[in-house]
């Protein structure tokens, strides 16, 4: 059954709901246009191009679909365009939020970033370092998603733009010819590798068929870490990807896809103008194979089948005791704490009042 072919919701959000308004359907979730205009879809998104007219048409001459059925929905569209039509006449008004919104936007990207790993306290990096640059993403950062969820942004934060505010004399290299970029890293005090996937490796309407980095990144990584032991790797990408080569770097960032502010705000915490206190929000495995649904993911034709039922996440790793690369929750800091003396003490009141004393 597809919900834009069963008449019965259209007729609760109508009548029992109320709704006067447009019903339209997810982007590519149309299975029959035919039924869903005779249950009461009004329209198809994105579109069928006209792949659609012939069928409609025959329905009607066949008399399955009725022109009063093809004129409601019609109606609808047109009302909705018409409450729009107002909008449009209006001259552009100034917007002076977009400041205060970057910054909003930097600040948020700061506290989402996770510092996954952090060997020796490479990092933070003092002012002025010596540093060579690689990666395509720290000239043209990858800070968003792709499809649907793409927004025009009202400016973009470079990264390496950023850090040369913090260390003038740095050098950058794209990383396409390894061997030179093997020699300028072989010449700075510290690498920085920005890496991750593109808008062709992951979006929205397919999946990911591997976790792997493209092998160029992979390549120029372990190139990198050969020369130069005081590596920085920065992720940029939407879930998590394998990490081979992570015994080779000291320090690894993952800024998955960090809008906007991403730019400067990584550059903020290699720095130490701000700590990390980032945590992911999933689980990073070690290989593809333990994830829990590698063993029927992504079935066959139009049908996928869940199986994990409540082992999704962490909670599969636990249960089934698989190691993994980092777990759910990991999030390093720059600051150094312990916990000393921990008490627990009941008190003898009837709330039973817990103190703790660190």
């Amino acid at each position: 059954l597809y919900c834009s072919e069963l008449s019965e919701h259209y007729s609760r959000i109508r009548t029992e709901w109320g709704f006067q308004g447009l019903v339209i359907t997810d982007w590519g979730a149309t299975n029959d246009r035919v039924a869903a205009i005779a249950a009461g879809c009004d329209l198809e998104m994105p579109g069928s191009h006209g792949a659609c007219d012939a069928s409609i048409e025959k329905a009607i001459k066949k008399g399955t679909l009725t022109e009063n059925q093809i004129d409601d929905c019609a109606i609808r569209v047109l009302s909705l365009m018409l409450l729009a039509k107002d909008n449009l006449d209006n001259q552009p008004i100034e917007l002076d939020y977009f400041d205060a919104h970057h910054d909003l936007a930097r600040e948020a990207a700061r506290q989402s970033i996770v510092l996954l790993k952090n060997d020796n306290s490479l990092l933070p990096l003092k002012q002025g370092a010596l540093v060579s640059v690689f990666g395509e993403f720290a000239t043209n950062p990858r800070y968003q998603g792709m499809g649907s969820s793409e927004v025009n942004a009202s400016k973009i934060d470079i990264p390496l733009d950023h850090i040369k505010l913090y260390s003038p004399e740095v050098k950058y290299l794209d990383g396409t010819n390894l061997e030179q970029a093997k020699r300028l890293a072989s010449k700075t005090e510290v690498a920085i590798i920005f890496c991750g996937l593109s808008e062709l490796d992951e979006s929205e309407a397919f999946d990911r068929p591997h976790l792997d980095l493209p092998e160029e990144y992979t390549a120029l990584i372990k190139g990198i870490a050969s020369v130069n032991l005081n590596t920085i790797v920065v992720l940029s990408n939407g879930a998590a990807v394998h990490m081979p080569w992570q015994n080779l770097v000291p320090a690894i960032f993952e800024s998955f896809l960090s809008g906007q502010g991403g730019g400067s705000a990584i550059v903020d915490l290699i720095y130490g103008k701000a700590s990390p206190s980032g945590k992911l929000s999933q689980t990073v495995p070690l290989h593809i194979k333990d994830s829990p649904t590698f063993s029927w993911f992504p079935g066959k034709g139009r049908q996928v089948q869940y199986r994990e039922g409540l082992n999704v996440g962490y909670r599969y790793y636990d249960n089934a005791g698989i190691e993994v690369q980092f777990p759910f929750g990991h999030g390093l800091t720059y600051s150094i704490f312990q916990m000393e003396n921990l008490k627990i003490q009941i008190g003898s009141d009837t709330d039973e009042e817990i103190l703790i004393e660190i």
